[in-house]
């Protein structure tokens, strides 16, 4: 395969994808994105195109404004930063977010550093990794995330119902971000990237012996693709063959307790191997409901199934942007066609949950109580 021939296309597909909103790459890319060398991979047309995606949502931002005024020379000086070996990641002072009900520190990087991270997953990153991980692994991939895991796991649980003596294991994994091991990083990475200044570049955002960074997109990636190993050994040993992985946090089925004590103590060790650490599980008899990735499942004994409960933290918080929302209007921050849009939107996707009535109706009088009184 020509390489040259490839860039072509895929620059071509990232042009129409910016027009479209569609995907940043093609599957064409994906036969030899482990064998560009940087010369190949930080053309003009990647770093200018990488560039537009980084500042969609964020043109206000005064370092985004500073890059798009000279937006074709800005980014063939970056091109050539990169290709002299001269670049290096800058960030801003670091901050505290508040993320699925817990603080993480993250540090924010530049709008070139982004640029960077952006260009590096799009072409190489995702479309190296993503292939090799586990169907049934969810984050930061493109086209999956948590409402399709949340629907899998749920056609998993009623598929394995009738055996009383199957039961769920959930766990996760003890400071996942600061604990993966910068060394196993590279070398999983230079196993797969031909040219070694790629994955110099890719791992000067890892600066650290242990840990990746939550602010980098270009950490999200390899954190997901970190315990595959763990993954596929796991499901091939399972006689129900159904686990699934949101990043750190894990769930899985298995045919009795004694399955299930194997299949930890596998994963215990494998993870050692890693440099991570597994948090005690919980087990959980068939037929009795529990909570996984802040979604509540329960077990309805007549109709004999699962089925998912409306999460309580989604309805508060879409309460909140919906007054927010309310109150811009009628600051005059805000155009009048936004709130409905934002609530015909989440009216639809809790209209998609089972008995989710009682919170649609709740959140209809919320909502009609915000536009009234306009706050």
């Amino acid at each position: 395969m020509d390489i040259r021939s490839v860039i072509g296309r895929v620059d071509e597909a990232f042009t129409k994808a910016l027009r479209a909103e569609e995907l940043p790459y093609e599957s064409i890319y994906r036969e030899c994105a482990g064998k560009l060398t940087l010369e190949e991979l930080f053309s003009f047309t990647a770093v200018y195109n990488s560039a537009l995606r980084c500042a969609a949502g964020f043109r206000r931002r005064s370092d985004t404004q500073n890059f798009l005024k000279a937006c074709s020379l800005n980014s063939y000086r970056l091109k050539e930063e990169v290709l002299a070996g001269k670049f290096r990641p800058k960030y801003y002072r670091q901050k505290r977010i508040m993320e699925r009900g817990k603080v993480r520190t993250i540090v924010p990087p530049t709008f070139s550093a982004k640029v960077v991270q952006k260009l590096l997953c799009d072409y190489l990153v995702r479309p190296l990794l993503e292939p090799e991980m586990i169907r049934t692994s969810y984050a930061s991939i493109v086209g999956r995330g948590t409402g399709r895991m949340y629907a899998d796991v749920l056609r998993a649980l009623n598929a394995n119902v009738k055996n009383e003596d199957t039961v769920i294991v959930m766990t996760d994994f003890k400071g996942y971000f600061d604990s993966i091991d910068i060394c196993l990083l590279r070398k999983m990475f230079a196993e797969r990237v031909a040219d070694p200044r790629v994955v110099e570049l890719i791992m000067s955002f890892s600066p650290n012996a242990k840990g990746l960074s939550l602010g980098n997109e270009i950490s999200q990636i390899p954190a997901s693709f970190y315990p595959t190993a763990i993954d596929k050994a796991l499901k091939a040993k399972l006689t129900t063959h159904q686990y699934f992985r949101y990043m750190d946090d894990i769930l899985f089925i298995a045919l009795n307790r004694k399955e299930a004590e194997e299949a930890l103590e596998n994963e215990r060790r494998m993870a050692g191997e890693l440099g991570l650490t597994l948090k005690e599980p919980k087990v959980v008899p068939m037929r009795e409901g529990f909570s996984f990735c802040k979604e509540r499942y329960r077990f309805d004994k007549k109709k004999g199934k699962y089925f998912r409960l409306c999460s309580k933290m989604l309805f508060t918080r879409e309460k909140k942007k919906l007054k927010h929302f309310a109150g811009e209007v009628a600051k005059g921050n805000m155009e009048k066609e936004y709130p409905p849009l934002q609530y015909k939107s989440v009216s639809g996707a809790l209209k998609a949950r089972p008995n989710s009535q009682k919170s649609r109706e709740r959140l209809e009088g919320f909502y009609q109580r915000c536009i009234r009184e306009g706050r």
